[in-house]
């Protein structure tokens, strides 16, 4: 996700101006957006042609990697929204970078010249609704949004709209992540094949394992370098990662960076619950014993002792068979690893957290453009387009390894929540048919590379990873032993904005030093009395204002 930081002068001022634009607001700019909220419908054409200003960061010409000849605002892609919509598409500005674009729209905020469509974080979403600058779309997109549209942000159950709903009002299309992200295990099985072991199911387990994995030579090589769990200084707590010690953190039922419920239903920080200075204890005993590799706060990239061939357990989402694993290949062909859900608690569960289902990117329009409509609908026909339901699009630039994202003037990803195990589960439906007809548009090229890893196995790398990320590891998201609990807020506060650098790194000193056996396990109450006394009860107090604002 991206974090967004605005500090002093800069922060004074944009503030200043939006309370001033507030101040000053125009009621009739309201009449106006209502007059044109049922619009054309989806796919609504205009009679005569209509100009639509973009800001976005679309990266360089080179990025995009469109045809020689070809520009941002000349392409197949715009063309063919000039044909189907008669909209127009030109850039009130295009950039290169994140930074250089921040500063645009900072820019362009303070002095409310403002593109007609543009995309902003979430603080600048709130800092515009509060300043009256960006329309009203909640009855724009119940009235234009596709079918296509609407069910993929309705497969969030409502969690990635509400991010951008205020007061009851829709003021952006929020970016999603897509579902199923969760930190699982991967295994040297030829490791385990070896030592006569089976895959680890809960702690006791997978500590015993790893303890084989380190004093019996697995590898064969005569000498004492294998390792048996390793993980990175973050410890655990973040999503969409990997190289963590999350599954044991989740034996505990901790949430380390989550806001999350208690068993009486108030909304607390999982860092400083009794849950994590449990699991904090075991991983420090862990360490000590040696089961953990005594050296994975030192090392600069957690990742090398993977491409070394050194690590026989790790921690990692569905994608990790694409990196870092085939490092480990290239250098041993003759590894093996197998994914797993994880490890149990008492219960036989595997607790996991949800992700934030936004990206923390929204496209906004600018309050008083005549035509909200045609924005959803070249969002509409830019989805089509990319999920292959628009026939006229769906081949244009095929392959010629286009960037779609970067060359749609609307490049925003939105996915259904469940489009990785969907995607397995139509890979899987023609890979065991062997009939390649049955297949998506999404899923050929990964059926082709399967073909590939069969034919001539690791000799391709991405082959390779395409099997064990789409056809194996994606099986397991949604296996039933895993209990997801909600995070409740994710969004930022005030003071979230200005403390929130000072609270994680407070927890990661701490939480290290608690397990490399620096700080006494007891230390985490002081920690925890500290975090609150420095802007986490404050944090606390605004999420549950929040909340109850809803």
């Amino acid at each position: 996700m991206k974090v967004y930081r605005m500090k002093g002068i800069v922060v004074m001022l944009i503030c200043f101006l939006l309370v001033a634009s507030a101040c000053s607001k125009d009621n009739s700019s309201d009449q106006d957006n209502a007059a044109a909220a049922k619009g054309l419908g989806p796919y609504g054409k205009f009679d005569s042609v209509v100009d639509l200003s973009i800001g976005r960061n679309n990266g360089t010409l080179a990025d995009s990697r469109l045809p020689e000849g070809e520009t941002f605002t000349n392409n197949l892609y715009v063309k063919h929204l000039l044909d189907k919509l008669n909209v127009k598409i030109s850039y009130a500005f295009e950039t290169q970078t994140d930074e250089a674009y921040q500063q645009k729209i900072n820019l362009a905020i303070t002095s409310r010249d403002l593109p007609d469509a543009f995309f902003v974080n979430e603080l600048q979403l709130h800092q515009l609704v509060d300043a009256n600058l960006i329309q009203d779309l909640t009855d724009i997109y119940d009235n234009t949004a596709s079918p296509l549209l609407k069910e993929m942000y309705d497969s969030y159950d409502g969690r990635a709209l509400n991010r951008a709903t205020i007061d009851g009002k829709l003021y952006g299309l929020p970016g999603t992540n897509y579902g199923g992200q969760q930190t699982m295990m991967w295994i040297r099985q030829d490791w385990l094949d070896k030592l006569g072991l089976k895959i680890p199911r809960t702690l006791d387990e997978l500590e015993k394992v790893a303890k084989a994995f380190i004093e019996q030579d697995p590898d064969g090589n005569g000498e004492a370098d294998t390792l048996g769990l390793t993980g990175s200084t973050r410890l655990g707590g973040d999503w969409n990662g990997g190289m963590d010690f999350n599954p044991i953190f989740g034996v505990y039922k901790s949430f380390p960076r989550q806001w999350i419920k208690d068993k009486d239903g108030n909304i607390v920080y999982g860092g400083t619950q009794p849950e994590t200075k449990a699991a904090l204890g075991k991983l420090r005993d862990l360490y000590a014993s040696g089961i953990i590799d005594k050296q994975f706060a030192t090392r600069e990239e957690t990742e090398e002792v993977v491409a070394s061939g050194k690590a026989g357990i790790i921690s990692g989402p569905w994608w990790y068979g694409y990196w870092p694993l085939p490092d480990s290949i290239k250098l041993n062909p003759k590894a093996e690893w197998t994914p797993f859900t994880g490890i149990t608690d008492s219960e036989g569960t595997i607790n996991i957290f949800d992700q934030d289902p936004s990206s923390d990117e929204f496209l906004v329009v600018k309050k008083g453009y005549k035509y909200p409509d045609a924005v959803i609908n070249v969002f509409n026909v830019f989805y089509d387009s990319v999920m292959f339901a628009d026939p006229e699009a769906k081949d244009y630039y095929r392959g010629k390894n286009v960037q779609v994202w970067l060359s749609w003037p609307v490049g925003m990803v939105v996915g259904n929540n469940d489009t990785v195990f969907n995607e397995h589960t139509n890979l899987k439906t023609c890979w065991d048919a062997q009939d390649e007809s049955k297949c998506s548009e999404s899923t050929k090229p990964m059926y082709e590379s399967m073909l590939k890893e069969k034919t001539n196995p690791k000799q391709d790398q991405n082959a390779w990873g395409e099997k064990k990320s789409r056809y194996e590891a994606s099986a397991l998201i949604t296996d039933k032993s895993f209990k997801v609990t909600r995070n409740e807020f994710f969004g930022k506060t005030k003071t979230m904005i200005d403390k929130m650098e000072i609270l994680n790194k407070l927890q990661d000193e701490t939480f290290l030093n608690i397990v490399l056996g620096r700080q006494s396990l007891d230390s985490f109450d002081d920690f925890a009395k500290e975090w609150n006394k420095i802007g986490g009860a404050q944090i606390l107090k605004e999420i549950n204002e929040s909340k109850n604002a809803k």
